[in-house]
């Protein structure tokens, strides 16, 4: 597996976080696959928890969406 294709797994969120905390949202919301385990896996080591599906994830049978509460400042 090449280096690019690793990359995402080792990138924090935090940039991301930081960056709509900054922006006034309260809760950052994502979404993954059933077929990518690693990737599941990452987020709820990063502190995100599962949710119910949102948008065009609603009722999508291979769509795993998370969901963290952001500290506003």
């Amino acid at each position: 597996m090449s280096s690019a294709t690793q990359a995402p797994a080792r990138i924090s969120p935090s940039a991301s976080e930081d960056h709509a905390s900054r922006l006034g949202y309260k809760v950052l919301h994502l979404s993954t696959g059933v077929l990518q385990p690693d990737a599941i896996r990452f987020y709820e080591r990063e502190g995100y928890a599962r949710t119910e599906g949102y948008g065009p994830y609603v009722g999508h049978p291979l769509a795993v969406c998370f969901a963290r509460r952001l500290v506003c400042d």
